[in-house]
């Protein structure tokens, strides 16, 4: 069950700083649920293009209408880990645009209740799979920094370790195996 929120009147002051329209102020605070003035600035800043952004709040705005989505474009959004029911809660917060209703669910994180999310249960216990695995590759950063270097690719190509670096392909006696960013394995 969704439950009614109004605007902070103390949320405001955000709209009036950033010289957003009252209209747009309210609806900030009324999708992000009164985070607060930060949460509700980055909402309106990023729903400016809205047609209706500036228009007053109807009351039939909040209305549970939650059966004009598609199954499919529920099941989209549900897919990233939530409930059909805030996925559609989502949806009609975005007026059904998926890539924004994702976003605005991972946007609101912790804050979503017990519902909003789905969470796998993983219970502890022997691990029964008798797979073996071996490894095809691995990418390696060469840099100081995550933010600054440069990555490179190791694959076993007819028995032998290539070098894929940007353009240029070699073959490499002694791969940095321990230098390893990501491992591609294949089943076997």
């Amino acid at each position: 069950q969704i439950q009614a929120i109004s605007p902070h009147s103390g949320h405001n002051f955000a709209s009036a700083a950033q010289r957003f329209t009252e209209n747009a102020g309210i609806r900030a605070a009324l999708a992000t649920s009164n985070a607060g003035p930060e949460q509700a600035v980055n909402w309106v800043l990023s729903h400016m293009a809205d047609a209706d952004i500036n228009d007053p709040i109807q009351d039939g705005d909040d209305d549970d209408d939650d059966d004009s989505f598609p199954p499919e474009i529920i099941s989209q959004v549900a897919a990233m880990g939530f409930s059909d029911n805030h996925a559609k809660r989502a949806l009609k917060a975005t007026k059904g645009d998926v890539p924004r209703a994702i976003d605005w669910l991972l946007s609101r994180g912790g804050e979503l209740g017990p519902e909003e999310k789905k969470k796998a249960v993983l219970k502890p216990g022997k691990n029964n799979d008798s797979s073996s695995y071996k490894l095809l590759g691995f990418i390696s950063h060469i840099g100081d920094r995550a933010t600054a270097g440069h990555y490179v690719c190791h694959l076993k190509k007819n028995g032998k370790w290539a070098l894929f670096n940007d353009n240029k392909v070699t073959y490499c006696e002694n791969p940095p195996f321990g230098l390893g960013y990501i491992y591609l394995y294949q089943r076997i």
